[in-house]
């Protein structure tokens, strides 16, 4: 996983490896991204309800089925850049509680956000 173009980064993967010891750290995107739109990512976090009201309470409900503030496996696809070229937009689904979520690249393994 670890090359030139990637760093060590703190984190962890959703399960324990085989062995059932920690599984290997994840690394850091250290170049530009070739391609941002459409890559298959995912975001580790514990959702929590949105506060904000900016999510009805039965949407979050159907997603996550009263399985919140634990850690959820939250796959997406990066659709492109914000206005801050420094900030990635995706469609993986958080909430309050996965802020600070690591974007990983489902392919490499490397966080991409």
């Amino acid at each position: 996983m670890s090359d030139r173009n990637s760093a060590p980064a703190a984190g962890s993967r959703p399960s324990r490896d085989r062995r059932g010891g920690n599984p290997p750290p994840l690394f850091l995107q250290t170049t530009p991204l070739d391609a941002v739109e459409d890559r298959l990512v995912y975001a580790l976090g514990y959702p929590l309800i949105d506060n904000s009201g900016d999510t009805p309470e039965e949407v979050i409900h159907t997603i996550f089925r009263d399985a919140l503030g634990i850690k959820r496996f939250q796959p997406g696809k990066l659709l492109g850049f914000d206005t801050d070229p420094r900030r990635v937009l995706h469609d993986c689904s958080t909430l309050g509680g996965s802020s600070g979520s690591c974007i990983v690249d489902y392919v490499s393994g490397v966080v991409v956000a």
